[in-house]
Protein backbone atom coordinates (compact mmCIF):
# COMPACT_ATOMS: atom_id res chain seq x y z
CA UNK A 1 0.00 0.00 0.00
CA UNK A 2 2.01 2.86 -1.40
CA UNK A 3 -0.15 5.58 0.16
CA UNK A 4 0.73 4.26 3.64
CA UNK A 5 4.43 4.84 2.98
CA UNK A 6 3.66 8.36 1.76
CA UNK A 7 1.48 9.05 4.81
CA UNK A 8 4.17 7.73 7.17
CA UNK A 9 6.91 9.76 5.43
CA UNK A 10 4.75 12.90 5.53
CA UNK A 11 4.14 12.67 9.26
CA UNK A 12 0.39 12.11 8.96
CA UNK A 13 -0.84 10.88 12.32
CA UNK A 14 -4.42 9.83 11.59
CA UNK A 15 -6.06 7.92 8.76
CA UNK A 16 -9.80 7.40 8.71
CA UNK A 17 -11.27 4.90 6.28
CA UNK A 18 -14.93 5.04 5.23
CA UNK A 19 -16.94 1.97 4.24
CA UNK A 20 -20.50 1.04 3.27
CA UNK A 21 -22.35 -2.11 4.24
CA UNK A 22 -25.66 -3.31 2.87
CA UNK A 23 -24.74 -2.73 -0.75
CA UNK A 24 -26.66 -4.98 -3.19
CA UNK A 25 -24.85 -8.26 -3.90
CA UNK A 26 -22.68 -7.86 -0.78
CA UNK A 27 -21.90 -10.97 1.24
CA UNK A 28 -19.83 -11.83 4.29
CA UNK A 29 -16.67 -12.25 2.20
CA UNK A 30 -16.87 -8.51 1.47
CA UNK A 31 -16.89 -7.82 5.20
CA UNK A 32 -13.88 -10.11 5.64
CA UNK A 33 -12.02 -8.23 2.88
CA UNK A 34 -12.93 -4.91 4.50
CA UNK A 35 -11.55 -6.14 7.83
CA UNK A 36 -8.42 -7.48 6.14
CA UNK A 37 -7.73 -4.14 4.47
CA UNK A 38 -8.15 -2.13 7.65
CA UNK A 39 -6.05 -4.64 9.65
CA UNK A 40 -3.24 -4.49 7.08
CA UNK A 41 -3.37 -0.70 7.13
CA UNK A 42 -3.22 -0.69 10.94
CA UNK A 43 -0.11 -2.87 10.91
CA UNK A 44 1.82 -0.72 8.43
CA UNK A 45 0.67 2.80 9.33
CA UNK A 46 2.64 4.45 12.14
CA UNK A 47 -0.25 6.64 13.32
CA UNK A 48 -3.80 5.98 14.43
CA UNK A 49 -6.27 4.20 12.14
CA UNK A 50 -10.01 4.75 12.47
CA UNK A 51 -12.85 3.15 10.60
CA UNK A 52 -16.28 4.56 9.83
CA UNK A 53 -19.00 2.22 8.59
CA UNK A 54 -22.31 3.46 7.23
CA UNK A 55 -25.28 1.64 5.81
CA UNK A 56 -26.09 2.04 2.11
CA UNK A 57 -29.31 4.08 2.09
CA UNK A 58 -31.50 3.67 -1.01
CA UNK A 59 -32.77 7.09 -2.15
CA UNK A 60 -35.29 8.36 -4.69
CA UNK A 61 -34.05 9.33 -8.17
CA UNK A 62 -31.10 6.95 -7.95
CA UNK A 63 -30.46 3.53 -9.42
CA UNK A 64 -31.22 2.17 -5.93
CA UNK A 65 -34.62 3.82 -5.43
CA UNK A 66 -36.47 0.49 -5.28
CA UNK A 67 -33.78 -1.45 -3.43
CA UNK A 68 -34.52 -2.65 0.08
CA UNK A 69 -32.54 -1.45 3.08
CA UNK A 70 -30.35 -4.22 4.46
CA UNK A 71 -32.48 -6.28 6.90
CA UNK A 72 -31.61 -5.82 10.56
CA UNK A 73 -30.52 -9.45 10.95
CA UNK A 74 -28.02 -9.10 8.09
CA UNK A 75 -26.81 -5.78 9.51
CA UNK A 76 -26.25 -7.38 12.93
CA UNK A 77 -24.40 -10.30 11.35
CA UNK A 78 -22.07 -7.99 9.40
CA UNK A 79 -21.41 -5.67 12.35
CA UNK A 80 -20.71 -8.62 14.65
CA UNK A 81 -18.28 -10.17 12.16
CA UNK A 82 -16.54 -6.86 11.57
CA UNK A 83 -16.08 -6.19 15.30
CA UNK A 84 -14.73 -9.74 15.75
CA UNK A 85 -12.20 -9.36 12.92
CA UNK A 86 -11.06 -5.79 13.62
CA UNK A 87 -9.27 -5.41 16.94
CA UNK A 88 -7.44 -2.39 18.31
CA UNK A 89 -9.02 0.01 15.84
CA UNK A 90 -11.65 2.61 16.60
CA UNK A 91 -14.73 1.62 14.59
CA UNK A 92 -17.73 3.97 14.32
CA UNK A 93 -20.80 2.20 12.96
CA UNK A 94 -24.08 3.82 11.95
CA UNK A 95 -26.82 2.57 14.29
CA UNK A 96 -29.51 0.54 12.56
CA UNK A 97 -32.29 2.80 13.87
CA UNK A 98 -30.69 5.74 12.08
CA UNK A 99 -30.28 3.72 8.90
CA UNK A 100 -33.97 2.72 9.04
CA UNK A 101 -35.27 6.28 9.33
CA UNK A 102 -33.33 7.63 6.34
CA UNK A 103 -35.13 5.66 3.58
CA UNK A 104 -38.40 6.02 5.50
CA UNK A 105 -38.24 9.82 5.38
CA UNK A 106 -36.72 10.11 1.92
CA UNK A 107 -38.98 7.53 0.22
CA UNK A 108 -42.13 7.79 2.32
CA UNK A 109 -45.10 10.02 1.62
CA UNK A 110 -47.42 12.00 3.89
CA UNK A 111 -49.01 8.79 5.18
CA UNK A 112 -45.99 8.14 7.41
CA UNK A 113 -47.02 11.22 9.40
CA UNK A 114 -50.82 11.12 9.20
CA UNK A 115 -51.85 7.48 8.93
CA UNK A 116 -51.19 5.71 12.20
CA UNK A 117 -52.05 2.35 10.59
CA UNK A 118 -49.48 2.61 7.80
CA UNK A 119 -46.79 -0.05 7.80
CA UNK A 120 -43.61 2.01 7.52
CA UNK A 121 -41.65 -1.07 6.48
CA UNK A 122 -43.21 -0.71 3.03
CA UNK A 123 -41.08 2.40 2.39
CA UNK A 124 -37.94 0.82 3.83
CA UNK A 125 -38.05 -2.76 2.59
CA UNK A 126 -40.76 -3.15 -0.08
CA UNK A 127 -40.54 -0.28 -2.59
CA UNK A 128 -40.37 -2.84 -5.39
CA UNK A 129 -44.00 -3.76 -4.64
CA UNK A 130 -45.29 -0.25 -5.42
CA UNK A 131 -46.79 0.43 -8.84
CA UNK A 132 -46.44 4.20 -8.41
CA UNK A 133 -43.61 5.61 -6.35
CA UNK A 134 -44.44 8.50 -3.98
CA UNK A 135 -42.06 10.89 -5.74
CA UNK A 136 -43.06 10.15 -9.34
CA UNK A 137 -45.17 13.31 -9.52
CA UNK A 138 -41.99 15.42 -9.25
CA UNK A 139 -40.80 16.61 -12.64
CA UNK A 140 -37.15 16.10 -13.37
CA UNK A 141 -36.68 18.15 -16.49
CA UNK A 142 -33.40 20.04 -15.98
CA UNK A 143 -34.20 22.61 -18.66
CA UNK A 144 -37.41 23.58 -16.82
CA UNK A 145 -35.48 23.88 -13.56
CA UNK A 146 -32.80 26.03 -15.20
CA UNK A 147 -35.48 28.35 -16.63
CA UNK A 148 -37.05 28.66 -13.21
CA UNK A 149 -33.73 29.41 -11.52
CA UNK A 150 -32.82 32.05 -14.13
CA UNK A 151 -36.20 33.73 -13.53
CA UNK A 152 -35.57 34.04 -9.78
CA UNK A 153 -33.73 37.22 -8.90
Amino acid sequence: MEFVDSANDSGIRLVKMYFLIGVPEEDLSDIEEMAGLITKLNKTFKGEVRMSVNVMIPKPFTAFEKVSLIPKEDYNQRVSLLRKLVKGIRVDIMPYAEAYTQPLFSRGDRRIFFDKDINSDVFVYHMDSMDVLPWEFIKQNPSEAEGFIKGVK
